[in-house]
């Protein structure tokens, strides 16, 4: 029975659906989209790095828009709102 909830737990865990890391109070998961599922995580990093990529402002797949606001932190350009 223990072996089996392990899987399951295995299974359950939050992933960011761009690294497919799970998140950590350094790098929590957010959702900034109203997706679903296991593409409904994403770390801001990773977030950030796909806008820049894409140059989209919206989510491809549920087509939300995010909003932007500069940051004076060196490690992100972007505080990202979460609506």
């Amino acid at each position: 029975h223990d072996q089996a909830d392990n899987i399951l737990v295995a299974f359950s865990a939050d992933i960011c659906r761009v690294c497919r890391s799970e998140g950590t109070p350094e790098k929590p998961l957010y959702h900034p989209c109203v997706c679903t599922g296991s593409i409904k995580f994403i770390h801001q990093e990773c977030l950030v790095q796909w806008l820049k990529h894409s140059r989209k402002e919206y989510c491809e797949l549920c087509k939300h828009r995010f909003a932007f606001t500069p940051s004076n932190s060196s490690w992100c350009r972007y505080v990202i709102y979460f609506f």
